[in-house]
């Protein structure tokens, strides 16, 4: 009976498998498919955080990226599932490019100084290997020396092609040129090459140097990660101080020894190597006029007083205080030396025509233009030599100046006389 009852039992199992069979393996089949949305209804963001770092990426929403990334890191970080393993690994592929192109992006100048900061901080975030704020700093720096040079290879090149091309002139030509001397004062009508280079040139370190310094002091100081962020930015080496401050020195020295080269090229360091006189630039050997120089000082005065409230290092300040100061003295120099010229070629434009009136008796036209010419003189020392500006020394304490000053205003009287 036992067996019996047990054949029963196995032959109803076997009808309600054959029965029920299709209907179980559905219903295993659903139950599994749900259990599996559940699951990746639970764990959606980090499943779909691939695609959404691509679409992120794609429009530009880099915080998103970041603040996402950041995220998933903080949940799914130290996971030992493997499926979350894959889509961890294919997170860390994307998010590496992302870093690949954000320091690309980084690297491109010119950048305004608030997009820098923004990209430096992403990189910060995304836990960049190295330093991307001092990678940043020294490649500016080296991208304006560059800027810098270039400027001063290009003048010197339209310098050259411009006086070959007065060279094929013909004498006929010559005489009607745009070299043609206009007045008693040695003003052109052509602008000197090196009035345009040091217009440039100041122009460039105006509008990109105060970006690198404070790009540097924000990144001395801490300021490049955001309070309160859980970011923290590698730490800063005391001999990066040292060292942002000597890239700064580089900068300013070499805008001085640049406007040395093409003004004052006696004026040099007298221990440069011949390659590095040549970085600066070997000018044609001729002066600029000195109805130019007053602008010429006005520019670096321009440029030294704009740099001025970035509050820099003392010696970096001090080369271009020194530049000042030497454009103005050979300003003065020039001025003084071009008016005692003219005097002294007077007696040439004297046509002995007599004019008489009450006050003076009879006079020609002479003392009248030797006025003119020494009013024009002190006009123009006026304003670029004798006006001081903040920080700079008054250019007759420095005793050499004074005697040769004085021995210049004496040959002008002696010129006239």
């Amino acid at each position: 009976m036992t067996e019996s009852l047990g054949r029963a039992l196995a032959e109803g199992n076997d009808c309600a498998d054959n029965l029920f069979k299709d209907v179980l393996g559905r219903k295993d089949k659903a139950d599994a498919t749900r259990n599996a949305l559940q699951v990746l209804q639970r764990f959606k963001f980090f499943f779909s955080l691939p695609c959404a770092i691509d679409r992120n990426i794609k429009t530009g929403d880099y915080d998103l990226v970041i603040s996402d990334y950041a995220r998933a890191k903080t949940l799914y970080g130290k996971t030992d599932v493997n499926v979350f393993k894959k889509v961890d690994a294919e997170v860390e592929e994307r998010i590496q490019n992302f870093r690949r192109f954000i320091h690309a992006k980084l690297m491109e100048l010119p950048t305004p100084l608030e997009e820098q900061k923004k990209l430096i901080r992403y990189l910060i975030s995304l836990e960049m290997e190295g330093d991307p704020a001092w990678e940043c700093i020294s490649n500016q720096q080296k991208w304006l020396l560059d800027l810098l040079l270039r400027c001063k290879d290009e003048h010197i090149e339209k310098d050259k092609s411009a006086s070959k091309e007065l060279q094929l002139m013909s004498p006929k030509k010559k005489k009607s040129s745009p070299m043609k001397t206009k007045g008693k004062t040695g003003s052109l009508t052509r602008v000197p090459q090196q009035v345009h280079f040091i217009e440039d040139l100041c122009k460039i370190l105006t509008d990109t140097f105060p970006d690198l310094w404070r790009l540097g002091q924000a990144y001395l100081s801490g300021k490049l990660v955001k309070p309160g962020t859980m970011a923290k930015g590698p730490k800063v080496d005391p001999v990066k101080h040292q060292q942002f401050k000597k890239m700064i020195l580089d900068v300013t020295q070499t805008l001085s020894n640049l406007v040395r080269a093409a003004f004052l090229p006696t004026n040099l360091p007298e221990d440069l190597t011949l390659d590095e006189r040549h970085k600066f630039g070997i000018w044609p050997e001729r002066h600029t006029p000195g109805a130019w120089l007053p602008q010429c000082v006005r520019c670096v005065r321009s440029c030294v007083n704009s740099l001025l409230s970035l509050e820099l290092p003392s010696d970096s300040i001090e080369s271009l205080h020194e530049l000042a100061l030497d454009m103005r003295s050979n300003c003065m120099n020039v001025l003084l030396n071009q008016a005692i010229e003219d005097i002294d070629g007077l007696n040439s434009c004297e046509t002995w025509a007599v004019a008489t009136n009450d006050e003076n008796g009879g006079v020609t036209q002479l003392p009248l233009l030797f006025e003119n010419i020494v009013n024009e003189t002190v006009q123009h020392l006026h304003e670029v030599v004798l006006q001081t500006k903040d920080g700079e020394a008054e250019i007759f304490e420095q005793r050499p100046i004074q005697k040769e000053a004085t021995l210049m205003c004496s040959n002008i009287m002696q010129a006239f006389s």
